[in-house]
């Protein structure tokens, strides 16, 4: 390379001196290029061992915002435990992807001071990859949240915002549920979830990885399904098959994104009907 930019630099012909000088500027900045790429990397990576810190008895692995506190992973080994409100004075805010890494949660207590919240800011405030998990316990006074079941959903219960995801057999959802939030059948080991007719919306991710499930009936009333909603991060993801009304949004849904479609029903039968998984 070093004998081709001298022999061009060098050279009378000034078209070969003008190609001296694009190669040498392209090959600056791809210096410069590499260098900003590994100074980002870099920085990511202090950025995630500073703000990345442990409580005092190792229980949660959290990341410190300064003002508010995201909880990462539980670290214990009890079968039961209770999320912090907060940690060294400063509020617990959300639960992203928080992994139970003794594999034996079965029951998580989220406390009234932990007001947590659905919002569009922060869609996975109640990511909790638990694989043991069955219940999950609020009081009646929380501000912002109830449970049923130990299934946990928003305090006017219309939004279901995390399935137990140890618990199997049949996820039977409550008439009056309108929204199945981001997340909340993530790799759930349940063999079939009955949707209610109340059901209108199905957000993104919310009902991905399923251990088991490989049918689902989708209501007429659905009308808002997320790209991703059914989008796995492993090879199952073909293996789950839809039953839809025909012209309905659910069924537009599964053939703009060409997704598996067991059977199309009668625009007049009650997708409650439909077979059985």
């Amino acid at each position: 390379m070093q004998r081709l930019l001298d022999f061009l630099s060098e050279s009378p012909n000034p078209f070969l001196r003008a190609l001296f000088w694009v190669i040498t500027i392209v090959l600056l900045l791809l210096c410069v290029a590499v260098i900003g790429i590994a100074i980002f990397v870099v920085g990511i990576v202090i950025w995630a061992f500073v703000t990345s810190n442990t409580t005092v008895n190792g229980d949660f692995t959290y990341f410190d915002h300064k003002d508010y506190i995201t909880l990462s992973n539980y670290n214990g080994t009890e079968t039961a435990i209770v999320l912090p409100a907060e940690i060294d004075g400063v509020p617990v805010t959300s639960i992203t992807y928080m992994i139970d890494k003794s594999g034996l949660v079965e029951d998580v207590t989220i406390p009234d001071e932990l007001a947590l919240a659905a919002s569009e800011e922060d869609m996975n405030v109640f990511c909790i990859d638990f694989p043991a998990l069955q219940n999950y316990h609020v009081s009646a006074d929380h501000p912002t949240l109830m449970t049923i079941d130990g299934v946990l959903y928003s305090k006017d219960g219309k939004t279901l915002l995390a399935y137990p995801v140890g618990r199997t057999g049949e996820a039977v959802i409550p008439e009056g549920v309108e929204v199945i939030w981001f997340g909340a059948f993530r790799n759930s080991a349940a063999s079939s979830v009955v949707l209610p007719q109340s059901l209108r919306t199905i957000s993104s991710y919310s009902m991905c990885d399923f251990r088991v499930m490989r049918l689902l009936t989708i209501p007429q009333g659905v009308t808002e399904i997320d790209e991703n909603a059914f989008t796995n991060t492993n090879t199952n993801s073909m293996k789950l098959q839809l039953i839809v009304t025909q012209d309905s949004p659910a069924h537009s849904w599964a053939l703009e994104y060409d997704f598996p479609i067991r059977e199309v029903l009668p625009a007049t039968q009650d997708p409650a009907q439909a077979p059985a998984a």
